[in-house]
């Protein structure tokens, strides 16, 4: 690779004795030849091709927040009677021969002509004290810091995972769908008004949970567990629209969702109009897997409404029932309950 060909991205970084040795601009000289100079010590170079030299090279940074504040400081201290803060120069202009058509190096935008401020060398000028130099310095440094760390918290804050916004008057969608019933004709006495309500009704679900099954007896269901009706084996978001749906009609759903109470006195009330056995279940052995009939209309409707699994009448009837009928459902959301959850 030539000289001519190389760009920014491969340019060797200046030696030490270079760096203790980086070229000032003087007034005396032009400012291509300062850049020259520049371009040379930055580099390492001994000579150098004009067409090479950047349109920035050798120009000052933008001034920080430090900057300012010592040119205000330095611009307060020489001001007065006779003051004079100081003498603004700027570079002068200077023509550049054009690049060279080999020359790989991308077209550069050139940055508005920049201005150093010098201090005034008349008797009636200034000389900064050491105190206020070391001040000054403390002042760049302290910025220097806290705009790093503000660029370090706001990496931190974009990588981290943030929350979903939820402003004062945002709704969840079941509590959406209540209030538009509740502000429509079809509201009537005994309904819930409020997902408060729903949880106000919920309540852990207990170690041993209780039916009255018709379909298995003691010594069948001590090996094959309780089973569903023939035809009962829904799975999933399938099995879980079936029990809401199972709450949300007046005569259950013929043994093909399996509802369980938390009361044993209420699953006794149907097992005698049945005549069946009651039985008791250990929710212990997958406490996961038994929810109450609150929790799965709280955490799963909006999901199954819009999958078409469950219409929004149906969850509205369901969340209605569990008011009025008070029969404390449990629900095992795997379907037939195993033998081994059968307390003797």
């Amino acid at each position: 690779m030539t000289i001519d060909e190389r760009t920014t991205e491969h340019e060797p970084l200046p030696t030490p004795e270079a760096a203790r040795q980086e070229p000032q601009f003087d007034t005396r000289d032009t400012w291509q030849a300062y850049q020259r100079e520049h371009y040379k010590w930055r580099t390492g170079l001994s000579t150098v091709n004009d067409a090479d030299i950047p349109a920035d090279e050798g120009e000052p940074p933008a001034p920080g927040f430090a900057d300012i504040v010592l040119e205000v400081a330095l611009g307060i201290l020489g001001s007065g009677p006779g003051g004079q803060v100081g003498r603004v120069t700027t570079r002068p202009a200077a023509s550049r021969p054009p690049l060279r058509p080999t020359s790989l190096r991308p077209t550069l935008t050139p940055k508005p002509p920049a201005t150093a401020i010098k201090p005034s060398a008349t008797s009636s000028g200034f000389k900064t004290s050491q105190k206020l130099a070391s001040a000054i310095a403390r002042l760049r440094n302290g910025a220097r810091l806290r705009a790093n760390g503000d660029l370090a918290n706001q990496a931190i804050a974009n990588r981290a995972p943030r929350e979903p916004h939820a402003g004062a008057t945002e709704l969840s969608f079941l509590e959406g769908l209540l209030q538009q019933r509740a502000n429509s004709n079809a509201r009537g006495p005994g309904q819930l008004h409020s997902v408060a309500e729903i949880q106000a009704l919920d309540f852990e679900v207990p170690e041993r949970v209780y039916r009255g099954h018709i379909g298995n007896t003691i010594e069948s269901a001590a090996v094959n567990g309780l089973e569903r009706a023939p035809g009962g084996n829904l799975q999933g978001d399938d099995y879980l629209a079936a029990i809401i749906m199972h709450t949300a009609r007046q005569g259950g759903s013929n043994g093909e969702v399996l509802s369980l109470s938390a009361q044993r006195a209420i699953a006794s009330k149907f097992a005698k109009g049945r005549g069946a056995p009651v039985f008791e279940i250990d929710t212990t052995q997958d406490p996961t897997a038994f929810r109450t009939i609150n929790d799965i209309l709280l955490a799963d409707s909006q999901r199954l409404i819009e999958a078409r699994k469950v219409t929004r009448a149906t969850v509205l009837k369901a969340i209605d029932n569990i008011a009025v009928h008070r029969e404390f459902e449990v629900f095992y959301v795997h379907g037939d309950i195993p033998a081994g959850f059968m307390v003797p």
